[in-house]
């Protein structure tokens, strides 16, 4: 982003209502290296609704504890190139998060499986994160991404988050792409995806004998580019982030700006406008040198 006095970020996206007449937005703010800005003061900011400037009612840090799910691909391809950097990777994102925080780990095997919290020391999370790869299969991405929103949306009063790394093979689902944006939307978590480009050649989520296009138990093989597809657009639409990398040895890096990023956000409440329908919330900062995302903002 261009260091300007004023610069603007805008994100289309529906602002949670607050009551009657006020809205709610999430603000990330970083600096250069991606750390968490935590002194943005409220007359440093300003909102636009669909092109008009609103009242900023409040503006403050948001200090709810965050709830996180990562979403691990366990197909039986990723677990080949990947496995061997995924304790290094995890921990530098649990080492990242604000204290408080609790972060549920997801596998992408056959079908979604809820490993369990990633607590402890060191070689408690790994014990947990080798039990993931020993979860592996075809690989049913889509799907677990809906299940881990699903559990995220009963975690009320906090802030959410789902941060999935997958590797670049093929996958299937019961449900279509378009469903599965839909639903993970519901959860009203900010998603964050990271994706590896290493043995997608090599059959990376190999789907064995899934050779038809939907097969017996209704389950419809997609892509490399539908999983790109839907991460990338999940981060546009909730204000997270996607990124694509070549090789798995540049997945702890962006795992622990990640977690870095994750680590603050501010809540904003302003005074919305009578329209109906998606609003264009536009915020802008008067601040140089700095970074911002609007985001859901979870209820």
């Amino acid at each position: 982003m261009c260091r300007l006095a004023l610069a603007v970020l805008a994100a289309t996206l529906l602002a949670a209502a607050a009551g009657a007449d006020t809205r709610n937005v999430a603000l990330v703010v970083t600096d250069g290296q991606g750390a968490f800005v935590g002194d943005i003061r409220a007359d440093e900011v300003r909102v636009l609704e669909n092109g008009e400037t609103r009242e900023v009612v409040s503006f403050e840090r948001d200090e709810r504890r965050l709830e996180l799910v990562l979403v691990l691909d366990t197909s039986t391809g990723a677990t080949r190139v990947f496995r061997t950097e995924a304790f290094d990777a995890v921990a530098s994102l649990l080492s990242r998060l604000p204290e408080g925080s609790r972060c549920t780990l997801w596998t992408t095997g056959d079908r979604p499986r809820k490993v369990g919290v990633l607590e402890g020391e060191r070689p408690q999370i790994e014990k947990k994160v080798a039990q993931a790869f020993g979860l592996e299969g075809t690989n049913a991405l889509l799907d677990t991404l809906v299940e881990a929103a699903e559990s995220l949306a009963r975690e009320s009063g906090r802030r959410r988050a789902l941060v999935a790394v997958s590797g670049a093979g093929a996958g299937h689902t019961t449900l279509s792409p378009g469903d599965v944006s839909s639903q993970v939307r519901k959860g009203s978590a900010r998603v964050l995806g990271v994706m590896y480009r290493e043995g997608e050649s090599g059959g990376a989520g190999s789907l064995r004998g899934l050779d038809v296009r939907r097969d017996d138990a209704n389950l419809t093989i997609v892509g490399s580019s539908d999983h790109e597809r839907v991460l990338s657009g999940l981060a546009r639409a909730t204000g997270g982030r996607f990124e694509s990398v070549p090789t798995t040895l540049g997945v702890k890096h962006l795992l622990e700006s990640m977690g870095a990023e994750l680590a603050g956000q501010y809540r904003l409440r302003y005074a919305g406008s009578d329209t109906k329908g998606p609003r264009q919330v536009d915020v802008r900062l008067a601040r140089t040198g700095v970074r911002w995302r609007v985001t859901v903002d979870s209820p």
